[in-house]
């Protein structure tokens, strides 16, 4: 991450691997970074959030998260 830090390939597997590790906060604060990036509207990101947030313990917000996964995968889907 120190040597790519804009780079959103690295970001999102660090987010993944923050998650995977039980570090919600940390990959929530990642995923923040993706956002100021630009890479806020991009599915994997919803996802990905959504798990940080269940990492947390903050299910409402996870739901809330994953249904907006939901809505671009469908959305995806008929395109």
């Amino acid at each position: 991450m120190q040597l790519s830090p804009k780079d959103v390939g690295v970001l999102r597997t660090l987010a993944h691997l923050l998650i995977r590790s039980g570090e919600g906060v940390k990959a929530l604060t990642i995923i923040a970074r993706l956002e100021a990036l630009g890479d806020g509207g991009h599915p994997v990101l919803t996802l990905l959030k959504s798990k940080a947030l269940m990492a947390t313990g903050d299910v409402m917000e996870a739901r809330r998260s994953f249904k907006d996964f939901l809505a671009h995968y469908e959305a995806d889907r008929r395109a």
